[in-house]
């Protein structure tokens, strides 16, 4: 039977989350030709928030007082993403713009929107060059081309929001922030893979299921018949379990930091080395 595979992008085949010492002093840099006060210090704030969020999205134990300041960093990403969740019914909770915004708040500063944007528009630029293929990723992705194996990608969404000077609040347009992570991702539809067999979740981001259907409903429309679904993704929660919900076959976790596992429901491997095609 033929088999078609679904692939998460971010972490899974190529590194993204890396905040390292280059993407900070980038940061840092923006805020200092902006003449922005206290660079770095919002920095370091905004280090401290992203790796609060990163840590409890991949399972980690939380201190009380880190737990106590994440959710205070929410809370005012629910405030000022309002019109955002009341239309779309999703916080977009990975925003850059706003981590920067709230990092900035944090230490007296008010940023607007032509500040926050080209902020954030530099950090990107630098966690774009700075994201390369998993070793194993990139061989696999080679086998499947080769031996012409159908694939698609699915990504959750970068999350690139405006900040309205006027309403004091966070604005989402899908298509906007569509195009620019795509733009991010040149290096995959630079292996000759189809922009329109890439998915990502905007406007209804993972872990809701819409952007699963629609690479589904993409594979089925191109290959007319039965064939058997796998999805492979870093994240139980994010990948597998919206995979789960839609029907697909088979569900592999690529545990490349060899998490702790408590009876997981879900075929586990440590890289893309380890799985057949």
């Amino acid at each position: 039977m033929l088999q078609i595979f679904f692939l998460d992008i971010d972490d899974c085949l190529i590194e993204t989350s890396r905040l390292g010492k280059e993407e900070l002093r980038v940061l840092r840099s923006a805020l200092e030709r902006l003449n922005i006060p206290h660079p770095e210090k919002i920095t370091a704030e905004f280090e401290k928030s992203f790796h609060r969020l990163y840590d409890l999205h991949q399972e980690k134990q939380l201190s009380a007082p880190q737990q106590e300041e994440l959710e205070k960093y929410l809370s005012r990403v629910y405030e000022l993403q309002a019109e955002i969740i009341t239309k779309w019914g999703q916080v977009k909770k990975w925003s850059r713009e706003c981590f920067i915004f709230i990092a900035a708040e944090k230490s007296g500063v008010k940023l607007n929107s032509q500040q926050t944007a080209t902020c954030a528009e530099n950090l990107w630029k630098s966690i774009g060059g700075h994201t390369p293929f998993y070793r194993d990723a990139k061989r696999f992705l080679h086998k499947l081309i080769t031996r012409k194996i159908p694939f698609y990608l699915i990504s959750s969404s970068d999350c690139r929001l405006k900040y309205n000077d006027e309403k004091k609040l966070f604005e989402y347009v899908p298509e906007y922030s569509r195009n620019l992570k795509l733009k991010r991702l040149k290096k995959l539809t630079g292996l000759d893979i189809p922009e329109e067999n890439i998915f990502l979740g905007d406007p209804y981001d993972k872990p809701d299921p819409w952007v699963f259907r629609q690479a589904l409903a993409k594979a089925k429309k191109d290959n007319p018949g039965i064939f058997y679904s796998v999805m492979i993704g870093d994240s139980p929660k994010n990948d597998l379990e919206p995979a789960e919900k839609i029907g697909m076959d088979e569900l592999i976790w690529i545990n490349r930091h060899k998490k702790a596992i408590s009876a997981s429901k879900f075929k586990t491997v440590a890289g893309f080395d380890e799985i057949s095609v």
